[in-house]
């Protein structure tokens, strides 16, 4: 599994795992790209038989429910 702090390249992209986050039993990475400008998006981190791949997040809400999940996860309220 993809570890935060690593580099991976998805779709000729390269990114690196700022963080991760497990929600609804599923891994998901917080990616940040390498070259300028940094554009910022998440991924969710799949085991197909003996590969790993990585599905950048398009969809809306799914987006949304990912902020959420990571501003609750920083928050200080939850330390």
């Amino acid at each position: 599994m993809i570890e935060s702090g690593e580099a991976i390249v998805v779709d000729g992209i390269e990114y690196l795992c700022f963080d991760k986050i497990e929600l609804d039993n599923k891994q998901y990475l917080y990616l940040i790209t390498t070259d300028e400008p940094n554009d910022v998006c998440f991924g969710e981190q799949i085991q197909d038989e003996n590969e790993l791949k990585v599905r950048i997040i398009g969809n809306k809400a799914e987006k949304q429910k990912l902020i959420k999940a990571m501003q609750d996860k920083f928050n200080p309220e939850n330390y």
